[in-house]
């Protein structure tokens, strides 16, 4: 009974396909070697205990009988018990021994509010952490799934399936953002990834929400005018129509149709043998342009340091996340530590940072 565990899975960068998880379209997301941790020893104490090493706070969790049945009321921030509720609401929990639990430290190399997904990272770390202790067998996919639960169901936090799909898988792949999500792996690594945390909080909840309403508004309008398929209907076949409609409309179905085809020649690219980093870098580009000037997410500093970053000889670059904030990626094969320096100077924080494999664990 008293094993000792330890747990860890990944921060991710949205490689392409920013902003449209949530119209069920594709993205290409990829876990990197930024993680969270977690490790300790299984014990009979009916609780769960976790000290966590980055922001000095003890976590203490009550696990009893009566615990197996109903779910915890949340605070803000109860991001544990979210997650020990999606056990609870599945009915994980009813043959479980209540005699049960955990003490550990917990820490995470993800910045907080960076875009990077250090929420996602945390909540796929702890949901593989009780998918041992409550011997549920779940896949990574499921272990993505219950996190993604936890944090838009339970938390109420606005947020897609890919950051938690992606801490839980791993890698790089693409993902058709349906229900159930279809994931491809691709089984390669790109070359010379360099993150560079701007430092300013992400601000999804507000950003996110206004561009769902600005595109679900456009999308409805062009249903009613056109045989419109999010999927299928090129940006030439709706240009006419929005021009002269409503310039937010125009600006943010372009950017989303755009993308949408950037992300669909990046992932042809990525799927070749050798794969070309130049042009994969020029995708980021032009994806990053989209975002700046259609979708209007980015910020004076986000420019300032992707620019920084091309000129120390990064080939590309983009936001990583909703926006306004956060962190940017960078495509510099050769040019890591130069690039991540730059980023540096420009007045955030840059991370040579590589590839990585979704959330594992170890026992002894």
């Amino acid at each position: 009974m008293n094993k000792n565990l330890f747990v860890s899975a990944p921060g991710r960068v949205c490689l392409y396909g920013e902003h449209q998880d949530y119209l069920n379209l594709v993205v290409i997301p990829a876990a990197i070697d930024l993680r969270c941790n977690i490790k300790g020893q299984q014990n009979t104490s009916n609780k769960i205990v976790l000290n966590d090493k980055v922001f000095r706070e003890v976590i203490e969790i009550p696990f009893s009988s009566q615990q197996k049945s109903k779910p915890f009321a949340l605070k803000e921030n109860d991001y544990f018990k979210a997650v020990l509720n999606i056990f609870i609401k599945n009915g994980d929990l009813a043959d479980v021994n209540s005699q049960l639990g955990f003490s550990g430290e917990l820490w995470n190399q993800v910045p907080v509010k960076s875009g990077l997904s250090s929420s996602a990272a945390l909540l796929v770390c702890f949901t593989k952490l009780l998918d041992i202790l409550f011997e549920t067998n779940l896949s990574d996919i499921e272990i993505g799934s219950y996190a993604y639960m936890a944090e838009h169901d339970e938390m109420g936090i606005p947020c897609g399936q890919m950051d938690q799909l992606a801490s839980a898988v791993g890698y790089i792949f693409h993902m058709k953002c349906v229900e159930p999500p279809i994931v491809t792996k691709l089984n390669k690594k790109v070359p010379g990834l360099v993150v560079g945390d701007t430092l300013i909080p992400k601000s999804t909840n507000s950003v996110h929400s206004i561009r769902v309403k600005e595109i679900t508004d456009a999308i409805e309008f062009l249903k009613k005018n056109l045989d419109f398929d999010i999927e299928k209907t090129k940006w030439e076949e709706v240009n006419d129509i929005l021009k002269d409609k409503n310039e937010i409309w125009f600006k943010r179905m372009r950017a989303t149709l755009k993308d949408r085809d950037i992300t669909d020649i990046a992932y042809s690219e990525l799927r070749k043998e050798n794969p070309d980093v130049e042009y994969l870098g020029q995708l980021l580009n032009t994806h990053q342009k989209y975002l700046r000037d259609d979708y209007e997410v980015s910020v004076k500093k986000i420019d300032d340091m992707l620019k920084a970053g091309l000129d120390a000889g990064a080939l590309g670059g983009k936001l990583t996340g909703a926006g306004m904030g956060g962190s940017i990626i960078m495509l510099a094969p050769g040019k890591q530590k130069e690039v991540a320096n730059a980023l540096t100077k420009a007045g955030g924080k840059g991370y040579v940072v590589d590839i990585d494999k979704g959330v594992y664990v170890e026992e002894e």
